[in-house]
């Protein structure tokens, strides 16, 4: 009867251990859980900013595009306004500073142009860290799915 009972104690105690093993195992998991947690939160929030960030930017790039064809147009009336001016013109002096007059709003207009392609390359790279964003968001999520797992 001492033996069984010794049997038993010693189950007992290593039942405890087990389960102090497996307890320390899953609190081990659940701290890695919280921190994976932690990261996404944070990826979902900064890949909220983005998306309305890239919203605006977007709305941006429309109105930039439209004041594109707009410019691009009033720059066609320009150059056929210019031809137009010189077909007419009977002195070369009259023809010199017109000429010069329409250059300069041309180069204008060009210097417009110029500016919108730069805001189109802002928005380009701001589509680029969007999607950067995006697969760090993925990647963070496919780390706690395998965390679940476990």
């Amino acid at each position: 009867e001492a033996k069984a009972l010794e049997n038993v104690r010693r189950d007992v105690s290593q039942c405890q251990r087990q389960h102090k093993q497996e307890m320390a195992k899953y609190n081990k998991i659940m701290r890695e859980r919280g921190k994976c947690d932690a990261e996404l939160q944070k990826c979902k929030t900064e890949m909220e900013r983005a998306q309305k960030q890239l919203g605006s930017v977007q709305e941006e790039e429309k109105a930039l595009r439209v004041s594109m064809v707009t410019a691009k147009e009033t720059l066609a009336k320009v150059e056929e306004d210019l031809i137009a001016r010189h077909a007419s013109l009977k002195s070369t002096e009259d023809l010199k500073v017109q000429n010069e007059s329409l250059d300069r709003e041309i180069r204008q207009k060009a210097e417009v142009l110029d500016g919108y392609n730069e805001k189109i390359e802002e928005i380009d790279e701001i589509r680029r860290s969007a999607a950067d964003k995006d697969s760090k968001l993925k990647e963070a999520e496919g780390r706690i799915e395998a965390n679940n797992i476990l």
